[in-house]
């Protein structure tokens, strides 16, 4: 009857903080569960962190001492997705049907780099910089909980390569579109360098494996759209 007590009024004391704070325990349990079920790459991670967390700060120091950090924000804020939108409307604009295989593999690139990405950034679990350092701060709130692999590179260059392979003079243009983007996510605080090469990696291997095909192995193709 005491133990039932003492776990009830733990539960009332819980309920009784604010909701900022209930969230921020709640995420704290699930980290230490997933700490117990991943040991050793839960101890990976940590020294990974301890490691590239002066990166970021040197990183963001530099930005800010530059006055970069809006542009850092517009950068992020334009490529949650708006940014892809206007890439398109250019090369159709530019290019016109000879655009629409290196869309069409992009579209297929990114299709296959969301499903993995769903699968690997919840069962790492890696924290964010700004989330783990106090000495970071977090201007622009990321569109989810964890940093490991970054999303926003792995879909930067699964958007590129398609675009590089059908126009090769584009390829310093696309290039420069991919490290732009990562240096505001690292700006910002909210990777580490390891998540943004990782990103790239995983995103370059899915587009030039859809890139082969489209391009080199995919025989039948409408008469007008071929490039």
């Amino acid at each position: 009857m005491e133990n039932s007590h003492k776990v009830r009024m733990s539960g009332e004391s819980v309920n009784q903080v604010n909701p900022q704070t209930a969230e921020k325990l709640r995420e704290l349990e699930e980290v230490h569960e997933l700490e117990r079920g991943h040991g050793w790459i839960s101890s990976l991670v940590q020294r990974m962190d301890e490691l590239e967390a002066p990166i970021v700060r040197r990183v963001a120091s530099i930005s800010r001492r530059l006055s970069l950090l809006n542009f850092s924000v517009l950068v992020n804020r334009l490529a949650n997705g708006w940014m892809y939108l206007i890439v398109g409307v250019l090369l159709i604009t530019l290019k016109g049907w000879h655009s629409a295989r290196p869309a069409a593999a992009s579209l297929v690139s990114v299709a296959l780099c969301l499903i993995l990405y769903t699968i690997i950034k919840p069962r790492l679990a890696r924290r964010r910089p700004c989330d783990v350092d106090s000495a970071l701060s977090c201007p622009e709130k990321p569109l989810d909980r964890y940093s490991f692999p970054s999303g926003h590179c792995m879909m930067a260059v699964a958007v590129a390569i398609p675009i590089g392979w059908a126009f090769p003079s584009v390829i310093p243009a696309v290039t420069l579109f991919v490290v732009i983007i990562g240096w505001a996510r690292l700006t910002l605080a909210h990777h580490y360098p390891s998540d943004l090469i990782i990103g790239c990696i995983i995103g370059a291997g899915i587009s030039l494996g859809v890139s082969a095909f489209f391009f080199d192995l995919l025989r039948f193709w409408p008469r007008f759209l071929s490039i």
